[in-house]
């Protein structure tokens, strides 16, 4: 499954806190042609992110992180959504 590096970034930093806090939730990622799979995350399955570039070089939108982050905590789990516009400064990703 595919996945812009910059959508990645963002979706890190979410499953990361939430595995950090041993929150285990789904994560819905479109999946083209066939739709979108879901997968199970929790703390006891590893988990790996490829990035296609350097990663240290994004920044983050704070508002799609905290979309993000509220979607993870809802029954329906995690789901990529648009990124929405940026309304303060972007977070810098630090490696």
């Amino acid at each position: 499954m595919p996945i812009e590096d910059h959508t990645l970034a963002h979706l890190r930093a979410v499953i990361t806190s939430k595995l950090r806090k041993r929150e285990s939730f789904s994560l819905t990622i479109p999946d083209q042609p066939q739709g979108h799979v879901t997968v199970w995350m929790d703390a006891s399955i590893p988990v790996a992110f490829r990035f296609a570039d350097d990663e240290t070089g994004h920044q983050l939108n704070g508002a799609w992180l905290l979309q993000l982050a509220e979607a993870a905590n809802r029954p329906a789990g995690l789901h990529v959504t648009a990124e929405p516009p940026l309304r303060e400064p972007p977070i810098a990703l630090v490696g």
